[in-house]
């Protein structure tokens, strides 16, 4: 009898066991084939966000044991860093001199006399671009340019006052330069290679307002280009309502990427980046001309050719080549194809405009072409 118990108790044991190692295999097969490449479902009760967790569908999560939420921590942090980034201009307010009798000399005394700033009743808002002092703004955009009439308050509420406004015509914009500034708080300038379609970014503006989107395409042109003028527009997922504008525009590594101006139209900060390196050089905001309409030809695709390169070509005015430019002094002809610019090729990751662009005024530029079938090199100064 106590033999026949035994037995049993062994084939229960040994069933008990084959089921639990079963069971394991089930769970691993499961997990890592079946429903994960069918339907990709977490098991586990655990979610990974920290890729794809903006813009997404609305998403319930019950009973999450880990929730991986990297990609919130950066924009959490990028919020905070990008309003450090943004000041407000005001009107100044008098202050009367604390020897005169009704002086106000006590905060109260100042607030009841309305000598005080309201932060919420700016007359505009900037960027800083500098850490000495540049800032870039469209606040003065129509207005009278009095740089005594305003001041510049900074996000930890200190009041500076203004040196000088440069305009920036072409674009509406303006560089104020602040007076005695030391270390403000500015951050890193996107190039045009930072600047990538589906990125993710931040758009913040001096009133703490933040709105997340996206990059839907950058810098889109005419098939025919100008050497001389460049598109530096970026468009963007979200309609953004005027309660964001103006606003600047931030990526998740705490760059600066953009500009979202008071009529909805968001631009690359490469645009100003250029304007100010031109103000830093020459005390004023020069663009650099060339003088060459053209296409790139990685923009087509002709039979049986593949061909890199800025091909000379008319605009709608019939014009490939502008009289009396640099292009026209150095001979350049409709047809002639620049091959590389300072020994960078022109191809689909690097337009003519945008090295022209990034120039200044009195650069020389090396140019390879090929012109009738031959190919030469020459040198180009740049002219303002």
């Amino acid at each position: 009898m106590n033999k026949k118990n035994n037995n049993i108790l062994i084939v229960t044991i040994i069933a008990i066991v084959a089921g639990l190692i079963a069971g394991v295999a089930g769970e691993i097969l499961t997990r890592n084939y079946i429903f994960k490449n069918v339907y990709d479902i977490p098991f586990s009760n655990e979610w990974n966000l920290s890729t794809e967790g903006i813009n997404q569908g609305n998403l319930v999560i019950e009973g999450a044991k880990k929730i991986v939420v990297e990609q919130n921590e950066r924009l959490n942090q990028a919020i905070a860093s990008s309003k450090e980034s943004i000041v407000g201009i005001f009107e100044k307010k008098e202050e009367g001199s604390e020897d005169e009798p009704d002086a106000a000399t006590t905060t109260l005394d100042k607030i009841k006399r309305g000598n005080f700033y309201n932060l919420t009743q700016e007359f505009g808002q900037g960027l800083i671009m500098t850490s000495d002092g540049w800032i870039l703004t469209n606040a003065f955009s129509g207005a009278e340019i009095n740089p005594d009439r305003y001041v510049i308050i900074t996000k930890d509420r200190k009041i500076k006052e203004i040196d000088r406004i440069i305009p920036a015509v072409e674009s509406g914009y303006s560089f104020v330069y602040v007076k005695d500034a030391q270390e403000l708080p500015v951050k890193n300038l996107a190039t045009e290679n930072d600047i990538q379609e589906g990125e993710v970014v931040l758009m913040s503006n001096w009133s703490e307002n933040s709105l997340i989107t996206r990059i839907i395409d950058n810098e889109k042109q005419n098939l025919i280009k100008n050497s001389d003028k460049k598109d530096w527009s970026l468009n963007l997922l979200n309609n953004v309502s005027d309660y964001f504008q103006p606003a600047f525009i931030f990526d998740l590594n705490k760059n600066i990427v953009g500009i979202l101006n008071g009529k909805g139209r968001s631009f690359s900060i490469t645009k100003f980046k250029n304007q100010l390196l031109s103000l830093l050089q020459s005390k004023e905001i020069k663009t650099p001309i060339l003088g060459i309409n053209y296409i790139n030809l990685s923009d087509v695709a002709v039979p049986k050719e593949n061909e890199n390169g800025a091909l000379i070509y008319p605009n709608k005015n019939g014009v490939a080549v502008v009289d009396g430019s640099p292009a026209d002094k150095a001979d350049l002809k409709q047809g002639d194809v620049i091959i590389s610019v300072n020994n960078q090729k022109i191809n689909k990751n690097t337009d003519l405009s945008s090295i022209v662009q990034y120039s200044l005024p009195g650069d020389i530029l090396s140019l390879v072409y090929e012109s009738k079938g031959k190919q030469y090199s020459i040198n180009i100064q740049l002219e303002d």
